[in-house]
């Protein structure tokens, strides 16, 4: 049965993992971002192939980091010891298609939500915002966009309200980038100042629905019923 969640809750909870895997989140996500930023940038130059290259790589590094990133909530909130970068990278390699290609289907239908009535591309944000969690630790393929939805279901504003906290996060990215990316100088600066603020900021993003999802599954779960009582001796016969 579903219940009320605390966003704050879920927050302070992707604090702490952070704080406490600090290292760990920042290891995985340099030997993603800093090839993959590095290749977009200079990709730049090879014009539309260029930039079908760059988005490919970037699509396969945030899959990696986004199942590796729940493997890390999945073992904090279970107790246990997450293990080796190479060994989480190794535990979610059978789920980079699916997250990558669900992604896409997400994404577009999310942007066309968004263009068209805006308010149906946001419910579309909110309601599938735990799937890659699913495709990652249940196994799912596509019916994890409807396993997202079955857990969302009576906390959509918790859960909006979480999404924008991301928001927050992603538009201190961008900005920032061109920040610091303009005191350092030209597109190099700003592709340098990107790989860093991604480092950064995107594993608290990915902490954040991560904990959601086990949260939520968590609250879902049906509460087991109270044992039977002894059943009471028959009367005697006359």
């Amino acid at each position: 049965m579903n219940t009320q969640l605390s966003a704050g809750a879920v927050i302070s909870r992707a604090l702490d993992i952070y704080g406490k895997r600090f290292g760990l989140l920042i290891g995985m996500a340099a030997v993603l971002f800093i090839p993959a930023g590095v290749i977009q940038a200079l990709a730049r130059d090879l014009g539309v192939f260029g930039s079908m290259l760059g988005s490919i790589v970037q699509m396969v590094a945030v899959a990696v980091f986004t199942g590796a990133v729940v493997r890390v909530v999945q073992a904090e909130d279970g107790g246990t010891e997450p293990g080796s970068v190479g060994e989480i990278f190794d535990s979610v390699k059978d789920r980079i298609w699916p997250l990558i290609w669900i992604g896409v289907v997400v994404g577009i239908a999310v942007a066309v939500g968004l263009v068209l009535l805006v308010v149906p591309g946001l419910i579309l944000m909110t309601i599938w915002s735990v799937w890659q969690p699913a495709v990652v630790v249940e196994h799912r393929s596509f019916d994890a966009l409807g396993r997202s939805h079955e857990l969302i279901k009576g906390n959509g504003w918790n859960v909006f309200g979480l999404i924008l906290v991301v928001f927050v996060l992603e538009l201190l990215i961008l900005l920032g980038s061109v920040l610091f990316g303009g005191l350092i100088g030209g597109v190099l600066g700003i592709a340098l100042s990107t790989i860093a603020l991604s480092i950064v900021l995107l594993p608290v993003a990915g902490l954040i629905f991560a904990h959601l999802y086990f949260v939520l599954v968590e609250a879902a779960a049906p509460v087991p019923s109270a044992p039977a009582g002894p059943t009471p001796p028959a009367p005697a016969s006359i």
